[in-house]
């Protein structure tokens, strides 16, 4: 049980052991510079880089076990596919020697092709953290990025309990978002076993 010794703690205090194990993990530390020498608007590292690298700490796993991707979010007004190609290209060369793939997403252009990835429509996001917030599972809702002075700022629209309680629960910002939240709940229980798995209609 010593993975869930954080999990009493207080929100200021959760931030401060998240930031850590985030600043004191060298690829993300160089994940989060190269996110800011990239100068994007609204942009964080987001979701499994960013909760999965805790859940590794907590439980003595190496730091990029399970973690697909290094999952990118910006927000800019320009909509149009060559705007958003441009910075995935320019992306893909400053993090070509990153520990994991990029991927990267202007949350301005979510709602043109989540219809077809997810089956239902959204509305068109007014900035990344609208889009953070409504991802499937709560944990997920988690990012990161770095202040002009260097610190860590950490975004947690639910806070971090559920992170270092290790409670996997519903989003259900989006009703239809079950069979998404589903799927991600088994891979996770796989990867981390440790992790209570809260069903949809909890």
């Amino acid at each position: 049980m010593n993975h869930l010794r954080f999990s009493q703690c207080g929100l200021v205090e959760q931030i401060d052991i998240a930031s850590g194990v985030l600043s004191e993990t060298d690829w993300m530390r160089e994940s989060l510079e190269l996110l800011q020498d990239m100068n994007l608007s609204d942009g964080w590292i987001t979701a499994g880089a960013i909760y999965n690298l805790v859940w590794n700490k907590l439980t003595d796993r190496s730091s990029n076990y399970g973690i697909k991707d290094i999952d990118i979010a910006y927000y800019d007004g320009d909509m149009s596919w060559e705007a958003e190609d441009k910075v995935i290209q320019r992306g893909h060369v400053k993090f070509a020697n990153s520990i994991k793939p990029v991927e990267i997403r202007n949350e301005a252009r979510v709602h043109l092709w989540f219809p077809k990835h997810f089956g239902f429509e959204i509305d068109p996001l007014k900035n990344s953290r609208e889009g953070i917030e409504r991802y499937s599972a709560k944990i997920h809702c988690v990012a990161a990025r770095l202040q002009q002075d260097g610190d860590i700022e950490i975004l947690a629209p639910y806070g971090l309990s559920d992170l270092f309680s290790f409670e996997f629960k519903p989003n259900k910002f989006y009703a239809e978002n079950e069979a998404t939240y589903q799927k991600k709940a088994i891979r996770a229980k796989a990867m981390w076993p440790e992790l209570q798995i809260y069903d949809w209609g909890s």
